[in-house]
């Protein structure tokens, strides 16, 4: 186990902070604050205070986060109880569906609150869970043994999850599913509608993410493959960056790259794909029509996690699965909103 310590200057407070840090098989995360842009009809982009989140996921109109210290925070539309977060401090993940929310405890169970129609809030029992997702009125989860589980709304058969124990990462998307395998592959069920159901061949693929009706795997090279519905070039992936983490939205997406910086395309109507500049950021999310992400102030602050969260991803023993979210609905007039939370950094 390879120790050291690490000094974290805060110069407004003249705070120093003095850590030992041991690496082992958890990950090292820097806290940061949010910010928010594109669709605030609901004022989904009015982000809370504070610069110590670490994961983010949007809904239709709601948030949620993570916390360093393992607790949540959720804000705006709330007709279903989608952001009356459960008290604790024991989470490690979350994600969010179009109306509800999801998250995974250092125990390995889970949690679920919001709209309940369809039982997309009946977690399964257990305590094998690493990774959770939420789709439009169902929810997945993967196991500790590799294999998948799903519940709630099942018409298009996006909860007939396939069988196996070979899978490392999960996404959702409105009514599909999309996963990886231990052997770098993909597999995709649910909704058919354009190509979802084509997944790119090959076995070079490290991570997944879904929008409304596309999906993206992210590949060993750093580039990102994308497909499924295109009509706002949402699968238009820009050439020649290299990436660490994407999102999708209902017709637009949104990556991170290795060098910190942000990268959106697709439909902008909002103006959802109207990037914050910097390369400080090290999480992104997408709601329904608008982005989220997860920026570092400076002096940053280093936080060690029991599982451990970085840029939005949640690591296992076996792979990294970065969480994400995807919500659906009908289109309504709505304003522009600006990039928030730039404010109370303490």
């Amino acid at each position: 186990m390879n120790c050291r310590k690490t000094m974290i200057t805060r110069l407004a407070g003249v705070l120093i902070l003095m850590a030992s840090l041991c690496f082992f098989d958890v990950s090292l995360s820097r806290a940061g604050i949010l910010l928010a842009w594109g669709d605030n009809d609901e004022h989904q982009c009015e982000v809370p205070d504070g610069d110590d989140f670490v994961a983010v996921a949007g809904g239709r109109e709601h948030g949620l986060a993570l916390r360093s210290d393992g607790s949540l925070a959720a804000w705006e539309r709330n007709y279903s109880g989608q952001c009356d977060v459960p008290l604790g401090n024991s989470f490690t993940a979350i994600d969010a569906g179009a109306f509800h929310s999801l998250a995974l405890r250092s125990d390995g169970s889970l949690a679920a609150w919001g709209a309940n129609t369809y039982g997309q809030c009946d977690v399964p029992d257990g305590k094998e869970f690493v990774a959770v997702a939420g789709g439009w009125f169902w929810s997945m989860a993967l196991r500790s043994d590799g294999s998948l589980v799903a519940w709630g709304r099942n018409h298009y058969g996006q909860s007939d999850v396939p069988e196996g124990n070979d899978f490392t990462a999960i996404a959702a998307g409105e009514w599909h599913g999309l996963a990886l395998r231990s052997d770098k592959s993909l597999a995709t069920w649910g909704y058919i509608v354009d190509n979802l159901f084509d997944p790119p061949d090959g076995n070079e693929f490290v991570d997944v993410s879904s929008g409304y009706w596309h999906c993206f795997a992210l590949a060993e090279d750093d580039s990102i493959a994308a497909w499924g519905r295109t009509f706002y070039g949402q699968c238009d992936v820009p050439d020649g960056i290299d990436f660490r983490a994407m999102a999708g939205g209902r017709y637009h997406s949104l990556a991170l790259t290795r060098d910190g910086s942000l990268v959106g395309w697709g439909d902008n109507t909002f103006g959802q794909c109207d990037v914050p500049p910097g390369d400080d950021f090290t999480a992104v999310a997408c709601g329904f029509e608008y982005s989220l992400a997860i920026k570092v102030p400076e002096p940053s602050t280093l936080i060690l996690l029991g599982i451990g969260a970085v840029c939005g991803v949640m690591y296992t023993g076996k792979t990294a699965r970065r969480c994400r979210s995807v919500e659906s609905g009908p289109r309504h007039a709505r304003t522009k909103a600006v990039w928030r939370a730039e404010r109370n950094v303490r």
